[in-house]
């Protein structure tokens, strides 16, 4: 053990020196600077003596406090502080210090102390007889207890501490009744809050719900001009092919068949707009709640029967199996009129969205359900269908889906009739890949009220909606002619319009944009009539399609459309289309329009060689045609001379396939690949006789032809004459 001894411990000094001895009893002696100090280690004695601890003095802000005096407000002591045992201070006297000390007196330095403040020290502190005060400053409110302990100069502690407890008071503003105004005042402010929230969010709301009605009717009185606009182009489609035919009868030259042709046109779709009249005043009275019903006992299956050989001509024209399957007889009670007009859309819809070579069926059932008649009747094609995700909002107002082709009340209008006949009509996937429309009615006398009968019960009502079919006259036409594929929906329209054109040229059918545009792939004719409005691709697609394909971006696109509006047009113009005309239409007019895009395209041909093109023919078509024509030029005169360039090289070097260029050039310039290089050719050996070479040999050795027969046949064909004769005509000028 080692222990520190001092001047205080009874040394005559703390300071020694060298001077060290040790006597034969053990004593050891010190040298210091005052004297010898000598002690026998085994005598030592630790002092026995516990120092009892006392406070002494207590400061608040650096103040003794006295017992009886008031200090910040209120008097702190009543009596001395080593006899207080609890303290109560408020909020001002949080700043404290304590003074102890010890009874031991024999080294007073060498005494220890420690205290604790519980509730805000952790440990104990330690200090020394030379450190006996205890400070704490900025306390919170609360209880705390104050413990002081004393050692005696050897560390025997007293383990019997001095405790005071001290309780600091919390500042007004932080008491308990405070607390309880400032829960009353922000309960006020939140109450008030939340009002001025619930009234804001009231407005809000309001103004929202205007907006939203607003809205609303914007969106209603938008879709009732699509919904007009739509009906206006669903009533030119059957103007056009009224005032087209009589316009034909005015004039006295046509013939007896295109006469008889023009009457049954006329007579069907002058039927055919009483029949979209008569929707739109069944679609009124429906909006007006009235009963629509007159029920009859018919035959069900001979009606559905007679209602087919409308559709007979369309499936015939169009290639399309229509299987019509009924029961012999189904005696039953219906509403004639209605069950006609929701099997016309149904079918007709059906034959608009099935392709060539498709299937149509229609079939008519009885069945018994819990001893009540239904009557079923089923409209089955293999057209593309209908997405899952639409099968649900078809038969909504004004719903268009992603076809407009129609005003979009057809199968509305058809729901709303089935509903009114107290029956269902609902959609599904048919077994041949296209859309099932499945119309259930009860058929049962006593499913009807007496009012809803028919005044003439059991009379039967030949419909006379439709007409037979239309035989469309059908010539052969001669394969040099002019080729005109027409893209149209509507098959009445498109066999008016090819018994016009097909006299003057050869005319292909399509009913639909993506027909139209595989037909236009393979084929390549000469120009493109092609309805705007159309299901499956529209013509504005189909035209940006056709222009975006290097093989069919030469070809020009006639644009019919029963809408009028510019910035409508200026759409299908960008997207490349030649021209417009609007329906209802003058057949002249049609007629003239094509002779003159025909026209403009021979002279686009004929002037194809000169770089001086107008730019009203450069417009018409795309940059690609005009720089591949520039290009197939310039790669022909970079190799003039070399008489081994064969059309494979040429191909190569343009960047098509033989084949591709081939077809490209012919529907482009009129020339098949070796015709346009034997035609640069004999152009660039025509420039040197113009340019004063008059040596014919010269002229071929610089296009590469060595054989001047083959030479002089070229020439006569693409100048008219042989290069003799252009030389000798050349001098003879000159001489003048």
């Amino acid at each position: 053990q080692v222990r520190r001894y001092s001047y205080n411990d009874g040394l005559q000094s703390s300071t020694f020196t060298e001077a060290v001895g040790k006597g034969q009893d053990g004593t050891l002696y010190f040298g210091s600077i005052h004297g010898i100090n000598y002690l026998n280690p085994m005598r030592i004695e630790d002092n026995p003596y516990k120092s009892a601890v006392s406070i002494s003095d207590f400061k608040i802000h650096n103040i003794d406090i006295s017992p009886g005096i008031s200090y910040f407000g209120k008097v702190v002591l009543d009596q001395s502080i080593n006899l207080t045992k609890e303290i109560t201070l408020n909020y001002k006297q949080n700043n404290f210090l304590f003074e102890f000390t010890g009874t031991n007196y024999a080294n007073t330095a060498e005494n220890h102390f420690r205290y604790k403040l519980y509730g805000y020290d952790s440990d104990w502190i330690h200090e020394t007889g030379n450190r006996r005060f205890a400070a704490y400053s900025n306390l919170k409110p609360g209880k705390y207890t104050f413990w002081v302990d004393a050692a005696n100069n050897d560390g025997i502690w007293n383990d019997t501490p001095k405790e005071i407890s001290i309780k600091i008071l919390p500042a007004p503003w932080f008491s308990i009744w405070a607390y309880f105004v400032y829960f009353i005042l922000t309960a006020g402010v939140i109450l008030g809050f939340i009002f001025f929230l619930n009234n804001r969010q009231k407005l809000r709301h309001q103004i929202e719900l205007k907006n939203i009605q607003y809205d609303k009717d914007k969106e209603i009185n938008e879709l009732k001009l699509i919904f007009f606009t739509d009906v206006a182009h669903e009533f030119k489609t059957p103007l056009s092919l009224i005032i087209g035919p009589l316009n034909d009868l005015v004039r006295k030259s046509i013939t007896d068949d295109h006469r008889d042709f023009c009457f049954k046109i006329i007579s069907r779709n002058t039927k055919r707009m009483m029949f979209l009249i008569s929707q739109l005043l069944d679609f009124r009275t429906l909006n007006a709640n009235k009963n629509i019903l007159k029920i009859s006992e018919s035959d069900l299956s001979d009606f559905i029967s007679q209602i087919t050989k409308a559709f007979l001509w369309q499936a015939k024209n169009e290639e399309i199996n229509f299987n019509v399957i009924t029961p012999e007889t189904f005696q039953c009670f219906f509403d004639r009129d209605l069950i006609e007009k929701v099997v016309y859309n149904l079918l007709s819809n059906a034959f608009k969205y099935t392709p060539a070579n498709g299937i149509v069926e229609i079939e008519v059932k009885s069945v018994w359900n819990s001893n009540k008649q239904i009557g079923n009747i089923i409209v089955r094609d293999s057209g593309k269908g209908i997405p899952d995700e639409q099968k649900g909002k078809i038969f909504e107002r004004f719903f268009h889906g992603n076809d407009r082709s129609s005003s979009g009340i057809g199968l509305h209008l058809s729901y709303s009739l089935i509903k009114a006949h107290k029956g269902e009509l609902n959609v599904a996937d048919s077994a041949y890949g296209g859309a099932e429309f499945i119309v259930t009615i009860p058929v049962s006398e006593n499913n009807y009220e007496d009012f809803e009968f028919n005044d003439l019960k059991g009379q039967n009502r030949i419909t006379d909606v439709f007409l037979p079919e239309i035989e469309v006259s059908k010539k052969e036409v001669a394969e040099e002619r002019e080729s005109i594929l027409i893209v149209e929906d509507d098959h009445d329209l498109r066999a008016y319009l090819k018994n016009c054109l097909h006299i003057n040229y050869k005319v292909m059918e399509a009913q639909n944009g993506i027909d139209g545009l595989k037909k236009a792939t393979v084929n390549l004719p000469d120009i493109i009539v092609a309805d705007v409005m159309m299901p499956e691709m529209d013509g504005i697609e189909m035209c940006k399609r056709l222009k975006a394909n290097h093989e069919t971006s030469h070809i020009p696109v006639l644009m019919l459309t029963a809408k009028t509006a510019q910035e409508q047009q200026n759409e299908g113009l960008d997207a490349g289309a030649w021209d417009y005309i609007t329906k209802p239409f003058n057949t002249q007019s049609l007629l003239k329009k094509i002779d003159n895009i025909i026209d403009s395209r021979n002279s686009f041909r004929n002037t194809i060689f000169n770089p001086g093109l107008s730019i009203e023919l450069k417009k018409h078509y795309t940059p690609f045609d005009q720089k591949l024509i520039s290009k197939a030029i310039a790669v022909i005169e970079s190799n003039i001379g070399n008489e081994n360039y064969s059309v494979e090289n040429f191909a190569v070097d343009v960047g098509f396939s033989r084949m591709q260029l081939h077809r490209k050039l012919k529907s482009l310039v009129g020339y098949s690949a070796t015709e346009f290089i034997n035609t640069i050719k004999i152009n660039y050996a025509t420039k040197m006789f113009d340019n004063g070479c008059d040596r014919i040999n010269e002229a071929m050795e610089s296009v590469g032809i060595n054989s001047y027969s083959h030479f002089n046949k070229l020439f006569k064909k693409v100048i008219g004459k042989t290069a003799s004769d252009y030389i000798a005509e050349k001098r003879f000028k000159d001489g003048e």
